[in-house]
């Protein structure tokens, strides 16, 4: 069970919360805009299953209480993953990630890469860009759809 959104900031408590898909489309799609990111977040994420990923962490203002994120933003964790297998979109960082955000609405980037010096994604996306604490929701896809 998630926490109810800080009536502040609109975010999560800060904090890993665990979902599972079903759980997580049901809590954010609540209208048709995040639906439509919903579908795309999905198909990714069946990308990233079917190549092995076991796991994501998603955030930014799609995990919040915002009426109409732009995108979503999320990490998966590259052991076990077969980049054969991986969609070549998922992997094309070029800025601002026109092909992935087209393709799937949304940006992914692998767990372990630096979003800034010293600091993985994984990290980064626990606070916002004035550092304000942050949950993220962590889909084990080993049980994904």
């Amino acid at each position: 069970m998630l926490p109810n959104f800080n009536s502040e900031t609109g975010y999560l408590p800060s904090g890993t919360y665990r979902m599972n898909w079903t759980n997580f489309s049901d809590h954010f799609g609540f209208n048709g805009h995040r639906s439509r990111l919903l579908c795309g977040l999905l198909a990714a994420l069946k990308n990233l299953a079917d190549a092995g990923c076991r796991s994501v962490l998603l955030n930014g203002s799609f995990v919040s209480n915002k009426e109409l994120p732009e995108d979503y933003d999320g990490v998966w964790y590259t052991m076990g993953v077969n980049e054969d297998l991986l969609d070549p979109v998922l992997l094309d960082f070029r800025h601002p990630r026109f092909a992935m955000k087209s393709k799937y609405q949304g940006e992914l980037f692998p767990a372990g890469i630096m979003a800034a010096p010293g600091v993985t994604y994984e990290i980064f996306f626990k606070t916002d860009r004035n550092n304000i604490p942050k949950g993220i929701v962590h889909i084990d896809l080993a049980t994904f759809p």
